[in-house]
């Protein structure tokens, strides 16, 4: 089978450097918005992409120790204070739904919108063709791919679930009743990261106490954790529960 890869690149030679880079980054946008459309449906997806001004992927600009590699950032401007929230909350679909597209991130970053900046409307044709039904929505294979993603997301919640009750014993459901949010996070072949978000100061500061025990005991469960962070709940997650009794977990899901 011939490599697309290169009819591509001699596509790209033969532009001039601010044509090439135009191309891909109208490619990038493109993508973005086949991610939304595929996480939240033609119906929200228009209202998501209405409020988005900008859309990067860049490196991060951070230090980093020996041969560590900088971090792959997507990097979103919006008007919207509620979209940004929504967006927080589906990062991992996001990004997954991305890397499907061939755009791998390890981090979204939010940002409001200033300024001159409000005015940009860089979807407009993209909803005008989604609007004339010239956009692909996602077909059977995309939701199958969706399903798997939140399954497994389910599956590892439960373990980490599982890894708390173990650790904590008799004090076990106070403390997992009072997670609010959670999730746990995988990028490439690197070991998954898990994440807990608590309002309450007494729990959060017993979990903070025993998160390395938590996610070495997770690791024996077969979910191999590189570490669990333990932060604040956000004022939008403080009336959740992440880990309801006697039911499946909830994913973060505004």
């Amino acid at each position: 089978m011939p490599d697309i890869a290169l009819p591509l690149q001699e596509f790209l030679k033969g532009m001039d450097e601010d044509a090439a880079k135009a191309y891909r980054i109208r490619k990038i946008y493109d993508a973005f918005g086949q991610a939304i459309l595929a996480v939240y449906g033609a119906t929200a997806a228009r209202l998501v992409l209405s409020h988005v001004q900008a859309v990067y992927i860049m490196e991060d600009d951070g230090t980093y120790v020996g041969d560590a590699q900088p971090l792959r950032l997507l990097r979103v401007y919006t008007d919207d204070p509620t979209v940004r929230a929504d967006l927080d909350a589906r990062q991992e679909f996001i990004k997954m739904r991305l890397a499907a597209l061939g755009y791998s991130v390890d981090r979204l970053r939010l940002h409001a919108s200033t300024f001159g900046m409000k005015e940009r409307e860089p979807y407009k044709d993209f909803l005008d063709r989604l609007e004339k039904g010239q956009v692909a929505t996602p077909d059977t294979q995309g939701h199958a791919f969706e399903e798997a993603a939140q399954a497994a997301m389910v599956k590892n919640l439960q373990v980490l679930k599982a890894a708390l009750c173990q650790v904590f014993g008799e004090q076990a459901d106070e403390v997992v009743k009072a997670i609010n949010a959670a999730y746990v996070k995988t990028r490439g072949k690197a070991r998954p990261l898990a994440c807990v978000y608590v309002q309450d100061d007494d729990a959060r500061m017993a979990l903070e106490a025993q998160r390395e025990a938590v996610a070495a005991r997770a690791r024996e469960l077969g979910l191999p954790l590189l570490r669990l962070d333990v932060k604040a709940a956000e004022p939008w997650m403080v009336s959740r529960q992440a880990f309801p009794a006697l039911s499946a977990p909830v994913i973060i899901e505004r």
